[in-house]
């Protein structure tokens, strides 16, 4: 029998359907699930920045935005741009840990899910067409669709912004459905996303936190947003499952 890489999607389609005399049974299942997954790829170790793309406003240099340092993802936050992954991906499970280590309070950063390519000129430039999931603190595991890409949810959670003149993005927005936040600036907040078809979920320091539906469904990149202020990313790893 082929080992399942996202077996807790099942737990919470309750959740999806609706059933929300289930909700709460249901991501506590979830949230306690220990999914098969195959051997992670770590995304930071034995790389330099020439192993990612990046895209930056104002000619900034990669190299003065971000840094690999023993593991560690170092982004200073200006300017406003991403590093992201050459290859696409579609199913995928992302995990990494977070850390603002400043007190900052600009301080912002997002990843970007299934990135995609445009020929249209796009504003605001530092938003690509793509699903975030937002890092910001307080409001870290909100999930944003920027560009075309969209997503759905509770209808208490979700909310839609049409694209304005003068570099307004178009957004599909949907909050987290709680804070599982670790505070301070020594602090590490594990971020967990699964991405199966059009599902997205995120978890928190191991607690179910948000998850969308009707998600844009295609391959993209994964990118690490700079936005603001200085964060820093450690044990990323990147789990694909089996075509």
């Amino acid at each position: 029998m082929k080992k399942r890489l996202f077996p807790i999607l099942s737990l919470i389609s309750a959740v999806i359907l609706g059933m929300t005399a289930t909700t709460v049974a249901v991501a506590e299942e979830a949230e306690n699930a220990k999914p098969e997954r195959p051997e992670g790829v770590a995304l930071f170790e034995n790389v330099t920045l020439d192993d990612f793309d990046c895209f930056l406003v104002d000619n900034g240099k990669k190299e003065e935005v971000y840094k690999l340092e023993d593991g560690i993802l170092k982004v200073s936050g200006t300017p406003f741009g991403w590093l992201a992954t050459k290859e696409k991906y579609r199913n995928f499970a992302l995990s990494v840990e977070v850390r603002y280590p400043t007190d900052n309070k600009n301080a912002n950063s997002g990843l970007f899910l299934r990135i995609t390519e445009t020929e249209e000129a796009l504003e605001p430039k530092f938003l690509p067409p793509c699903i975030e999931c937002q890092l910001q603190t307080q409001n870290i595991g909100h999930l944003f669709g920027f560009h075309g890409h969209t997503l759905n949810g509770a209808a208490d959670r979700y909310t839609y912004r049409a694209k304005k003149e003068g570099g307004v993005a178009e957004l599909h927005k949907l909050m987290n459905a709680k804070n599982n936040q670790l505070e301070g600036t020594e602090a590490w907040n594990k971020v967990d996303v699964f991405c199966h078809n059009d599902l997205i979920l995120v978890l928190l320091n191991g607690k179910l936190v948000n998850w969308a539906t009707n998600a844009t469904n295609v391959a993209g990149t994964i990118g690490f947003q700079s936005e603001g202020g200085e964060i820093w990313f450690r044990n990323a790893k990147l789990y694909v499952p089996a075509e």
